[in-house]
């Protein structure tokens, strides 16, 4: 009943005296001493992201005018939740932008192969936050991978200017 309800995007207040044994709330009652709670759901659009409760140890206090101030305060936690996620998808997006920045710099440098391959391979790491990142190219004249960049976690197996058979490397 409790899930339907909060799937349906409606609050649900309980007597926590009344409630099933060996459901996910039936043990708040007994744990901390409360008799009444208010689980409302906090929404975006067309959708649950979280939930807020409220609990009294006395049954009773869930009125009206509570209910209203709760549903207002979900609309808060709603709007902190969504702005959150805002900030951390706007900083991961200036963090790619950065590395094709650093990246597209290294290629137009002058430098040597070596040099821009290990740049992509640093520049990859931060933006998609990896563990690790290895970049091969391919020589055609041996038919070989060859590793050259690698970031992040320590390989025993890939080290930079290694060469692999092209073929069965997959």
């Amino acid at each position: 009943e409790v899930w339907e309800a909060l799937r349906n995007r409606h609050t649900v207040v309980l007597d926590l005296n009344y409630v099933t044994p060996g459901t996910n709330v039936s043990e708040l009652g007994p744990r901390l001493g409360l008799r009444e709670l208010a689980v409302v759901p906090v929404r975006h659009e067309d959708q649950t992201i979280g939930f807020l409760t409220i609990g009294y140890r006395r049954v009773g206090h869930l009125s009206d005018r509570v209910l209203e101030l709760l549903e207002t305060i979900s609309n808060h936690v709603a709007a902190a939740i969504v702005t959150a996620r805002a900030r951390t998808e706007a900083a991961q997006r200036d963090r790619e932008q950065l590395a094709l920045h650093r990246i597209s710099s290294a290629i137009v440098s002058g430098e040597d192969v070596e040099h821009v391959l290990q740049a992509i391979a640093d520049a990859s790491l931060e933006a998609l936050a990896a563990d690790r990142v290895t970049v091969f190219r391919y020589v055609a004249e041996t038919q070989e991978l060859q590793v050259g960049g690698a970031a992040g976690l320590s390989s025993r197996l890939y080290h930079i200017g290694q060469r692999l058979p092209a073929a069965g490397t997959a």
